[in-house]
């Protein structure tokens, strides 16, 4: 009962998220970039759910794997038009997204030790990701090449680094400075450098294994 109970309230919180989005920009106008970002940001919040309900068990890898379909389905015909980009802007970084937490729960199945990596480096590209080009937009600062601002950048290995206080906390362990300002400048690179969408797959598994290297390397996990 309780894995049943996982699913429905995992499946339903993600399609609410979707809907309230959806009569956002439908009702209110609401920016098609600024919902995306909205659908990115609340939609991980269902990892929470996730692990309470399922732990590291393989269930918690099939609300991932379903999305990976359902989300090339949405890139190739527009099933879920609130949360595609449309014309040349439009990615697969969607897709990218749910196999990123796919690939990472997988890895947690294996090492259980691994959640807390996991959970950073996910949050790291959903919050992370999520706000920083909204502030790099909102702020006037110097733009790169790739369309990155030094704002949105600032952004990003701000809200990482706290994306890893908060979960070093959360598991119990020590909090390092030094380590957690280094997940906050390897999430700003990687974030950097994923263009296209690619950085729904360069900052969550890049991140993650960065923290989890850094966490051995620290003695916090053995």
């Amino acid at each position: 009962m309780t894995i049943l109970l996982g699913y429905f309230l995992t499946f339903s919180y993600i399609f609410l998220v979707m809907g309230l989005t959806a009569l956002g920009v439908k009702c209110f106008r609401v920016d098609k970039e600024i919902s995306r970002k909205m659908i990115h940001v609340g939609v991980s919040f269902s990892f929470f759910i996730i692990y309470y309900f399922f732990g590291n068990t393989w269930h918690a890898c099939i609300p991932p794997f379903i999305f990976i379909i359902l989300n090339y389905i949405s890139y190739k015909k527009g099933l879920f038009q609130v949360m595609e980009r449309s014309g040349k802007e439009e990615t697969p970084g969607t897709v990218y997204y749910a196999f990123s937490m796919f690939l990472l729960a997988l890895i947690s199945l294996v090492k259980e030790d691994f959640l807390c990596a996991f959970g950073i480096g996910f949050f790291c590209m959903s919050l992370g990701d999520g706000i920083a080009p909204i502030i790099g937009e909102k702020i006037s600062s110097y733009r790169f090449s790739n369309g990155k601002t030094i704002a949105g950048s600032s952004c990003m290995f701000i809200v990482s680094t706290l994306v890893a206080i908060f979960f070093c906390y959360l598991h119990g362990y020590p909090i390092y400075i030094s380590l957690v300002c280094l997940i906050g400048i390897a999430s700003m690179i990687l974030e950097w450098l994923g263009t296209k969408g690619l950085d729904n797959l360069l900052v969550p598994i890049g991140v993650s294994l960065i923290s989890y290297g850094g966490m051995l390397m620290y003695g916090i996990i053995v």
